[in-house]
């Protein structure tokens, strides 16, 4: 995971699940809904990097 400097010092807080592939897609669809970020993928999901909206 990568965060862009325009959103690193954003505060996330909360539980999320992150197990399986498709947790952890749940998860990224809950971040990019309530926080002002986008999640670009690389590398088949193997890179993240969060932006902002």
């Amino acid at each position: 995971m990568h965060c862009d400097p325009a959103v690193a010092g954003l505060r996330v807080s909360g539980s999320y699940p992150v197990g399986s592939r498709a947790e952890t897609r749940r998860t990224l669809v809950m971040l990019v809904t309530t926080y002002p970020v986008q999640a670009l993928e690389r590398w088949h999901g193997r890179w993240l990097t969060f932006v902002p909206r």
